[in-house]
């Protein structure tokens, strides 16, 4: 299932959270979550171009825009200017507001039964970069 996190100020997509209801929250549910991110990512341009000019889309591009910025934000204030840079940032922030608000994944984090991953996929080598991970037995060194 391939959606992107509805932005922090709307609530959490209820056919989003159903899905992870139904795969998660139970026993047999799936173990590993992926929040995957990519090279080129059109959102992380456009969240650039909204904090350097201040020109946000309208419409559904602009709410996923708008969810993107706090990753440009905070990828800048540490230092980390590049759009790859920014773009690991989003998996990582994405990975955090998931877990805040779906607590059948967090629970299941928490208690060992499930992990989630974040990678990003560099599109020109065709490989995909471990990035995050949280709930992984194994101590995992990330970007």
């Amino acid at each position: 299932m391939a959606r992107a996190i509805p932005p922090a100020h709307r609530p959490w997509s209820p056919a989003l959270q159903h899905q992870f209801h139904r795969l998660v929250g139970r026993d047999e549910g799936i173990g590993l979550v992926v929040v995957l991110g990519h090279e080129g990512c059109g959102a992380v341009g456009a969240a650039r171009s909204v904090v350097d000019d201040g020109n946000l889309p309208t419409g559904h591009v602009g709410d996923l825009v708008q969810h993107v910025i706090p990753s440009v934000l905070s990828a800048r204030e540490a230092g980390r200017l590049s759009t790859d840079d920014i773009e690991v940032e989003h998996v990582i922030r994405t990975i955090d507001v998931l877990l805040e608000h779906s607590t059948s994944i967090a629970d299941r984090v928490t208690d060992g039964r499930a992990a989630v991953v974040g990678m990003r996929y560099r599109l020109a080598e065709g490989v995909a970069d471990l990035v995050a991970a949280r709930g992984l037995p194994l101590e995992i060194r990330t970007a």
